[in-house]
């Protein structure tokens, strides 16, 4: 019963920071600035009346508003984190931003080799870009976000052909509870930042369209504005996927090990011998248990 609720209230706390918070923010923005510009509307005048007839009903409006924006952000999340990743950027678009994502890791790259070793700190910062791109650049996505994400999904596969993807919860199954708290809390962290930039972006959109069909400029300032606040919140995500990389990564470095013996088998002594095991046992998940392949020589003293 105790796991029960403190799987509950974890995945309530997470709702609240990435959703409910921004959606407290940007609803409050529209109902102190934009709200009473189109107050007039038909459509609008009864909700309108409603909000001033009475401090409660006010505050059930506003209370209302709040929940539905915030299930709908909720509900809406992989659409717009597939947009922030360039996954569902048209393709005209998604071609000219991964050439310039490719330009920018080709730069950091260079850069980072050619700075002398005296200038630790300033290696140790664009090492911390650099890390947030894929190894190759095949691999390199259309957005920042993007690249970061696929440096993470891809880290077990590049240094120990483990699919963090394909076992993402058997790995989360057998890792410490310290360490999935790490990984729950930084993705958290880059939630709510994430929440903000849907949030502020749809603001943004629905004030600059009511400044122009009411030439109001208020509207166009918090359109502006939100717009800013948008891109600050994108970049805050950024920083954060730095913490999201180093708990992830420390998911696969620690996890392997009792992984293999929860599915029955030791780790080989050579990495290329691990490598070869973890690669079979991905085609082994992604054929749906079709393709069996022989690891005896991998089991546990126990199985043989």
């Amino acid at each position: 019963m105790s796991d029960l609720f403190s799987t509950l209230t974890a995945g309530f706390s997470r709702f609240v920071l990435a959703w409910l918070m921004p959606s407290v923010v940007t609803v409050a923005t529209f109902a102190i600035f934009i709200f009473p510009i189109i107050a007039h509307d038909p459509v609008i005048a009864p909700l309108f009346r409603a909000a001033h007839m009475n401090a409660f009903g006010g505050a059930l409006v506003f209370a209302f508003s709040v929940a539905l924006v915030a299930l709908i952000s909720a509900f809406t999340s992989l659409p717009l984190n597939r947009l922030l990743e360039g996954y569902t950027l048209p393709l005209g678009l998604r071609r000219r931003w991964r050439r310039k994502q490719i330009r920018r890791y080709i730069t950091l790259q260079r850069t980072y080799e050619r700075l002398p070793a005296r200038l630790g700190d300033v290696r140790g910062l664009i090492r911390e870009q650099l890390d947030l791109y894929p190894r190759y650049k095949d691999q390199i996505l259309p957005t920042r976000l993007g690249n970061a994400y696929k440096a993470i999904e891809t880290y077990g596969v590049n240094h120990f052909s483990l699919d963090g993807q394909t076992f993402h919860f058997e790995l989360l199954g057998v890792a410490p509870d310290r360490l999935r708290r790490d990984i729950e809390d930084t993705r958290a962290q880059v939630d709510f930042f994430v929440g903000f930039v849907g949030q502020l972006g749809l603001l943004s959109i629905v004030s600059i369209a009511i400044a122009v069909s009411s030439q109001s400029g208020t509207a166009l300032l918090i359109g502006l504005l939100s717009a800013v606040l948008a891109r600050l919140a994108y970049s805050a995500a950024l920083r954060n996927m730095t913490d999201v990389r180093y708990a992830i990564q420390a998911l696969t470095n620690i996890g392997r090990n009792s992984l293999a013996s929860a599915l029955g088998y030791r780790l080989p002594h050579t990495l290329e011998r691990e490598r070869q095991m973890w690669a079979a046992w991905t085609r082994y998940a992604a054929s749906g248990g079709r393709v069996l392949e022989a690891f005896d020589t991998e089991r546990t003293n126990s199985e043989q």
